[in-house]
C-alpha cells in the first residue's frame, strides 16, 4: 500500500471550516485526486 501526502493551500483549508463546505469540500476532493493521479504518472515514469 502506498502513502501519499497530501498538500493543500491554507485558503482551502479556511474555507473547510468557515463555509457550508460543500463547493470547497469539492474542490479539495479535485485536489486530491490530481495529486493522487500524477503520484501514479510519475510512478508509471519511473519504472
Amino acid at each position: 500500500m502506498a502513502q501519499l501526502n497530501i498538500t493543500i493551500t491554507e485558503e482551502l483549508l479556511h474555507g473547510l471550516f468557515l463555509s457550508n463546505g460543500k463547493e470547497v469540500f469539492s474542490k479539495l476532493l479535485e485536489e486530491i485526486f490530481n495529486q493522487i493521479l500524477l503520484a501514479q504518472s510519475t510512478e508509471q515514469i519511473v519504472y
